[in-house]
């Protein structure tokens, strides 16, 4: 933290206004993991301390004020520009720019450059020493659609075709295509599965993969070792089906994008 100026407040005698600079690492928490969308919050909790005046012999109790008429007194961005005219004056544009100016993070991108705030009100002593200032960021799942999701599709369009092949393979041929399909998904979907200290295992995402081996799993039946082809058939209707898994997760993070969006009303101060 690094005072930046000093000055008189107003015209009132005896205050004095200083303004502070700070650099502080964020909390990062993870609010929404569906793959290949995740959302994390990064937040900061700022908490002002008492202090005491040994020439006054006083207790110093700090109080956050806060701006009931214009709100922007209590939390402001700096604009992109000098110029508040930006193409036009459309108000899209200018959060795009204002996103472009803040967002330093190679992993992550702002959802919107403003930020939630909280103020934590001591109902006991009647007075509000701290705030939290919540960041929400998305890290988009492009990346992972063409990581993922193509290799994906291309494995299911082999196993279709290998399923339903007129030229029927004998049982070890068979068997070894399906084995090496399995193979290759094995080493991509791990990626899929998020680092964390709590984790479920009844989450979409794992039953995404469970779908998908349940699928190839089924399919590696031959017909002429179970005497039917209805397992393989199933196993590719399956394989085909968890592919619902991450559409549904895109409406679901757009969803909740929208309503993170300034214009979607969640963020405002509290």
């Amino acid at each position: 933290v690094q005072s930046r100026r000093l000055e008189d407040f107003r015209e009132e005698k005896n205050a004095t206004k200083e303004t502070f600079q700070m650099v502080a690492p964020l909390e990062v928490d993870v609010v929404f993991d569906k793959f290949p969308f995740k959302i994390v919050t990064a937040s900061l909790l700022i908490e002002l301390s008492t202090t005491y005046d040994d020439e006054h012999g006083e207790r110093l109790r700090p109080d956050i004020l806060l701006a009931k008429e214009d709100r922007r007194n209590n939390v402001a961005v700096q604009p992109p520009y000098q110029d508040d005219e930006i193409d036009g004056g459309k108000i899209w544009k200018k959060i795009e720019k204002l996103k472009d100016k803040m967002d330093k993070s190679e992993c992550y991108d702002l959802i919107t450059p403003f930020p939630k705030i909280e103020y934590f009100q001591d109902t006991k002593k009647n007075y509000c020493p701290k705030f939290k200032m919540t960041f929400y960021l998305t890290e988009e799942g492009s990346s992972k659609l063409v990581a993922i999701i193509a290799p994906m599709l291309l494995i299911s369009t082999l196993n279709t075709l290998h399923v339903f092949n007129p030229d029927k393979p004998d049982t070890v041929d068979f068997i070894a295509n399906a084995a090496t399909f399995a193979l290759t998904a094995v080493f991509i979907l791990p990626s899929i599965v998020t680092r964390a200290n709590r984790t479920s295992l009844f989450t979409s995402n794992n039953g995404y993969i469970l779908l998908v081996f349940l699928g190839l799993a089924l399919s590696s039946f031959p017909e002429q070792m179970v005497g039917t082809q209805n397992y393989a058939v199933a196993g590719v209707a399956l394989f085909w089906l968890s592919f619902l898994i991450p559409f549904i997760h895109a409406i679901q993070f757009w969803d909740f994008q929208r309503k993170l969006s300034p214009t979607g009303g969640k963020l405002r101060i509290k």
